[in-house]
């Protein structure tokens, strides 16, 4: 749920009634705030586990400070504020634009669960923006749409499982738009490519560098068409993004048709995510 606080007029004591503008305007921001945006006061939904155990674990008095500026959306609201004297961090708890949703296994069984599973995706907030204004990378290495999910499986012994284990497990994988430059206006639009292969090799390098520099060595895995129907849009795509891997050599990737797989019924597409596993696992370690 979200709610708008009034604010009283300099000089005042009663709060002044929004004008008519104003309200349609507040109703808006509601409406977008009131679903998928998340916030907790004592777990920080911004850093995946192994970033959590790696820096050293959150105060839950201050989330605000050791929370991901990448995925801390209330971030550039909270900066006037924190530029005020005598206001700190403390202040706020950081909000994450995504999904969160937690389940005990088996359902039902409350806490009594021997297993807890938590689903959290997290949207960064760099180069955010609705789907066909935010396309591609940018000069920064920045890409549209950039979501990392996070699987995390919570152990614990319980009465009817004392020998299970305590602990958590954590499994990390993250998406985004397509990293070469293009622009798509609608759905019906072909793909145009802003910048070729040459001209977009420092942004493509500098998303490749930050995916490593954060998650260690990376695997791109193309899930664009092969369709015919879509030579002009996704096969556009697919080959400029194949140019792009071609000009840095020491890039690693796969491609996937995951539209026309999961749709076919292929029997044998769980054996080629296995395959695709094995693949990882050895290009990751």
């Amino acid at each position: 749920r979200c709610e708008a606080l009034p604010f009283c007029a300099p000089g005042g004591s009663v709060p002044v009634a929004p004008t008519s503008e104003a309200a349609a305007a507040l109703a808006g921001v509601t409406q977008l705030l009131a679903k998928g945006f998340y916030f907790s006061q004592d777990f920080d939904l911004t850093r995946r586990l192994q970033a959590r155990l790696g820096k050293g674990p959150s105060d839950p008095e201050d989330l605000m400070a050791s929370s991901s500026d990448r995925f801390t959306w209330n971030r550039s609201l909270a900066e006037p504020f924190l530029a005020q004297e005598g206001v700190t961090t403390r202040w706020f708890t950081p909000v994450v634009q995504g999904f969160v949703q937690l389940r005990p296994f088996p359902p039902g069984s409350g806490k009594a669960a021997p297993l807890a599973l938590l689903l959290i995706a997290r949207r960064s907030r760099r180069r955010a923006g609705t789907r066909y204004n935010a396309r591609g990378v940018d000069d920064r290495g920045e890409v549209g749409n950039w979501v990392e999910t996070e699987q995390l499986v919570r152990l614990r012994p319980t009465h009817a499982f004392p020998s299970a284990p305590d602990g958590w497990i954590s499994l990390v994988q993250v998406r985004g738009s397509a990293p070469v430059f293009w622009e798509q206006p609608s759905g019906n639009s072909s793909v145009c490519i802003t910048r070729g292969a040459q001209l977009g090799q420092i942004g493509f390098q500098k998303h490749r560098e930050l995916l490593q520099k954060e998650y260690g060595e990376v695997l791109f895995v193309s899930l664009l068409s092969n369709s015919d129907t879509k030579v002009q849009t996704e096969g556009a795509l697919k080959q400029a993004f194949a140019a792009q891997l071609e000009m840095s050599e020491s890039s690693k990737w796969k491609h996937l048709d995951f539209h026309a797989k999961v749709t076919s019924g292929d029997q044998e597409f769980d054996q080629e995510l296995e395959r695709l596993s094995r693949q990882l696992s050895k290009h990751t370690g």
